[in-house]
């Protein structure tokens, strides 16, 4: 193979100098026996390296992170000694950094061979003449101090939340705090870094495009070494190979300069659907440069056999729709949206993915949008959400503010991270669609800004150039009207919480209700995780009156209309739904619980409201740091409440309630490829165990993806009954699946004892897991049932913090890398403190 690769991973050496622009060109004088020097590990981030050595506290814990700041005024030195393999002698050398978090300045062995400027990018640089066979080399790479740096620019006239000079710096910009994240820039080599060498031609670039008839394009990029051993006369052919169930489907074709294609046909093909809707089926391939029979270089992959449409067309005199068609099935989105897994992304390892997207995939989210103000992901998040059926919409990493266009030496450097990003991803059957950025300045309104060259003309015609009719839209919100965000066309950004706040927060159903868009790809609360999370970053002398600590965690927007902190929100909020909290356990509980009602509700909403509305993606689904944030999935990997009512809420047949005023409707929402019949049962229930028969069972049948009301029933022709509410149960397919109500709110029941019986199963091991069934039956209302494992594992419950009527049984299944030891397992309910 004419491809050898040397890994520089691993441990590298680290030491802080002061900034100095002569650090651009020239080797930093780090010399003398003071200088101490530290272990770093690439990939990976500075910040763990300084924890370790007591340069810093841990700055997810308390108000550590105003220990750090002094951080961003310096610059950080690495270096790492590497012997060359004689196999590499006389080929070309390329030094590969698949990214720099972000200024930097590279040497080997003293002489300058690059710059990096751009966290976002791949950088190549050619070293064939910097380094030595059979001697001792050595890289170092200089990261300039990020403050400085971006000091130099002139940023007052934009516009940018939270800060304006990070307009300028193509790294994460949530990395220079939010609304849910700290002031905590990363800094180091956080992508991996390789040495190749290259003796001949080679394969750049491969894109592979589908039709679902079973076609397969291969579009293969040769190196420019390639394309000039064609013009001295050197014969090549490319081999196309595609591997599925029924065996290998291959092709030769000879290859007709630096741009060549190969086309080959499956036999019956297998699609690619997402979750819910079908396999995720993929296909391996492999492409290879063939001179004779000698293989010179090969590609391999997976591709997946789908077409994705994103379809704008009039679905009423005032609406104009925003769905996505999937092998031409018009498909609901529900998702959420995606940040960075942590603060200091080079420290985010496979297993955290597997982790995180394996709860989206059992979430029954088909959709997770990754958004602007974090980054384009690693290769995993990618493979994984291909392998699990989970759809990508893709955001260039824009958020929040001006984008400086009119800066246009600055401009024209986004091409070359849109070429990179767009040639990396495209292959992906998980992506659905490219978005320009988040919020940009303007898209709530008519301001004037700056950035539509790059949303509109320039980062539109690098994706269709590269991708051709890929699905773009300048921004998110987009609508066909001035506002960005007018909800009737387009996608939305915006829940109703502060409105229903504002209002009266027990009034938080009719502010839903009035909720009308074609796309909701932004609606939210927050909320705290749980307890014993909580103690993790909250000191204990500061849990308990909420206090600055708090605040801190929780962080705040000073964009939004109210006067009242998250923190403020959030406990006022939950003491007028539940009870005021006495201590820091119990404002865990009715926070936590607030969250996950608010949003279950909010999600059933959009959802019903198919086909004119067609996705519901929450804000948000993980965190970068620990905090009662937006996230359905705290910082540590657990789920909190609200990600077990969004997978209620999202499971592929759905029964809600809607309170018209007047009426209370029942709908049944179905978003699968099989249609629907069974019967419909409605009852008022107490929770003590009285139940009242509403209305006769009655058949219903519903179509695949439909959602209509099956039932009305007028309020005055329900009894008034103490501490009762509506039930509603739906019958099918050997299966029954129940919807309670509370028509009068949680505040207002007595919520009685609930005898609650928990049986469990004998742990077994499948696969690489290990499984525990546990039954829980309740004589009486058991209100928000949930299950506490042990805090060392990698677990996931099918169900968490759940209701059941009296009389109800329910078996959970919990799974977990590790034996379950059910000794170690405890049930709570809402009577009980929750530790």
């Amino acid at each position: 193979m004419p491809v050898e690769i040397l890994s520089l991973d691993g441990q590298w050496k680290l030491r802080d100098i002061d900034f100095s622009k002569d650090h651009f060109d020239t080797v930093p004088n780090v010399g003398g026996a003071s200088k101490v020097w530290l272990d770093v590990q690439v990939p990976g981030d500075i910040h763990p390296a300084l924890v370790k050595a007591g340069r810093i506290p841990d700055p997810f814990v308390g108000f550590n992170s105003r220990q750090c700041a002094w951080i961003r005024h310096k610059s950080w030195y690495f270096k790492r000694p590497f012997d060359v393999p004689k196999v590499f002698a006389g080929k070309r050398m390329m030094l590969v950094f698949d990214g720099i978090d972000t200024y930097a300045t590279i040497f080997v062995n003293g002489r300058k061979v690059g710059q990096s400027e751009n966290a976002f990018l791949q950088y190549r640089f050619d070293v064939t003449d910097a380094v030595c066979i059979g001697q001792a080399n050595t890289v170092e790479v200089c990261i300039h101090a990020i403050k400085p740096m971006l000091s130099q620019r002139n940023s007052g006239r934009y516009f940018a939340c939270f800060n304006t000079e990070r307009i300028f710096a193509r790294k994460p910009q949530c990395q220079f705090s939010w609304d849910w994240a700290p002031d905590l820039p990363a800094v180091g080599i956080w992508q991996g870094v390789r040495l190749e060498a290259v003796d001949t031609g080679v394969i750049e670039d491969v894109y592979v495009r589908t039709e679902l008839d079973g076609r397969v394009h291969f579009q293969v990029t040769l190196d420019k070494k390639s394309k000039e051993l064609l013009k001295q006369g050197t014969r090549f052919e490319l081999e196309a190979e595609i591997y599925g169930p029924d065996g290998k489907t291959a092709k030769t074709a000879a290859v007709m300069g630096r741009k060549s294609f190969v086309n080959l046909s499956v036999l019956q093909p297998r699609l690619w659907w997402p979750n819910g809707l079908g396999e995720p089926f993929l296909y391996d391939y492999r492409i290879r440069l063939l001179n004779g029979k000698r293989v010179l270089h090969e590609k391999q992959g997976r591709l997946g056999i789908r077409k994705i449409e994103l379809i704008e067309e009039a679905i009423a005199d005032n609406m104009h729709g925003f769905r996505f068609r999937i092998n031409g099935v018009d498909v609901f989105c529900m998702g959420s949206n995606w940040i960075p897994a942590d603060c200091f992304p080079g420290t985010v390892g496979p297993e955290r993915y597997r982790h995180l997207l394996g709860l989206a995939r059992e979430a029954n989210l088909n959709m997770l949008r990754v958004w602007g103000g974090g980054m384009y992901e690693k290769e995993i998040f990618y493979d994984l959400c291909d392998e699990y059926g989970i759809l990508v919409w893709q955001d260039l990493m824009f958020a929040c503010s001006d984008i400086p266009d009119d800066d246009a030496e600055w401009t024209l450097k986004l091409v070359p991270e849109f070429e990179y990003q767009v040639r990396r991803l495209r292959n992906h059957p998980c992506l659905a669609h490219w978005c320009g950025g988040n919020e940009k300045t303007g898209t709530y309104g008519e301001m004037k800004s700056y950035g539509e060259i790059v949303t509109n003309y320039l980062a539109r015609g690098v994706i269709q150039h590269l991708m051709p009719g890929a699905s773009y839209t300048p921004s998110s919100p987009y609508s066909l009207t001035d506002v960005g965000n007018e909800p009737q066309s387009g996608d939305t950004h915006g829940g109703t919480w502060e409105k229903a706040f504002a209002d009266d927060i027990r009034n938080f159903r009719r502010h839903i209700d009035g909720k009308h868009t074609v796309f909701m790809s932004e609606f939210g609360f927050h909320g705290p995780p749980d307890y014993r999370n909580v103690k993790k970053f909250i000191s204990e002398d500061h849990l308990w009156p909420l206090n600055g600590m708090w605040e801190h965690h929780i962080m705040d927007n000073p964009y939004n209309d109210l006067k009242e902190t998250f923190v403020q929100v959030q406990l006022a909020a939950a003491s007028q739904l539940f009870y005021p909290p006495q201590n820091a356990a119990d404002f865990v509980k009715v926070a936590g619980t607030l969250y996950a009602e608010y949003i279950y509700a909010e999600f059933q909403h959009h959802r019903r409201r198919f086909p004119l509305n067609t996705g519901a993606l929450t804000w948000m689904f993980n965190d970068c740091w620990p905090a009662a944030s937006w996230s359905m999935v705290d910082y540590y990997g657990h789920p909190k409440q609200v990600y077990y009512a969004v997978k209620r809420a999202a499971q592929p047949v759905m029964l809600s309630f809607r309170d018209c005023g007047a009426a209370y409707e029942v709908y049944v929402t179905v978003n699968r490829i099989a249609p629907v019949q069974g019967r419909l049962s409605l009852t008022l229930q107490t929770v003590e165990g009285r139940t009242i028969e509403l209305a006769p069972a009655a058949k219903v049948a519903l179509a695949a993806q439909d959602s209509k009301c099956v039932f009305t029933l007028p309020q005055k022709d329900i009894a008034i009954v103490e501490n009762s509410y509506l039930s509603a149960a739906l019958a099918f397919e050997n299966q029954t699946i129940q919807e309670v109500f509370f028509h009068n709110l949680w505040a207002d029941i007595h919520w009685p004892q609930p005898e609650l019986a928990v049986n469990y199963g004998t742990p077994r091991k499948v696969g690489d897991d290990y499984l525990l069934r546990v039954t829980l039956k309740s004589k009486k209302y058991a209100r928000c049932v949930h299950i506490i494992c042990p805090d060392e594992l990698w677990w996931s419950i099918s169900d968490n913090y759940f209701d059941l009527p009296a009389g109800a049984e329910k078996n959970v299944m919990i799974r977990s890398s590790k034996t379950i030891d059910p000794a170690r397992l405890k049930v709570r309910t809402w009577l009980d403190t929750w530790e």
